[in-house]
């Protein structure tokens, strides 16, 4: 039940004691879960190669966290930029894979010093917002998710 029912968050397991938890979203913010602030965005920060400022940041969405309610973070995104035509570019760090490494690293250690636990995303190969083989008809070159037709063959 709480795989299937566990999308930003999860119920009450009383069978072992874990009580009701919000995840979050947004690389730089917490659209919920938060008080609504909105930060600068991946590249900004991964511009200034500064792993203390990346473990600040971190701090500051653990902030919202406590202040929100939230308990974990869809964040951050992890995918390199290997165009500039991707629908996401704006939450990935960097084109260079160590760079954002190291500061994607940095800003989970900061939120998780505030209780606040990561999901980190968008971590390979994720680059078009459409027809990524995620919805019934939009069927075409699938970089975002493993297609259930190929898992099969593993």
């Amino acid at each position: 039940m709480m795989i299937a029912q566990s999308g930003y968050g999860t119920e009450v397991l009383n069978s072992i004691d874990k009580p009701f938890a919000i995840d979050a979203d947004t690389a730089s913010g917490l659209i919920y879960g938060g008080t609504g602030m909105m930060f600068q965005n991946s590249m900004v920060l991964a511009q200034t190669w500064n792993r203390d400022l990346a473990i600040e940041f971190g701090k500051m969405i653990g902030n919202e966290a406590v202040l929100g309610g939230a308990n974990g973070w869809y964040a951050p995104a992890m995918n390199i930029h290997r165009t500039p035509f991707s629908g996401r570019n704006g939450e990935y760090y960097s084109e260079d894979a160590f760079l954002s490494g190291n500061v994607g690293s940095a800003t989970i250690y900061g939120a998780a010093d505030k209780g606040v636990y990561a999901f980190i995303k968008h971590f390979v190969l994720n680059d078009q917002e459409n027809h990524r083989g995620d919805r019934e008809g939009q069927y075409g070159l699938e970089t975002g998710q493993m297609n259930r037709r190929f898992v099969k063959y593993i």
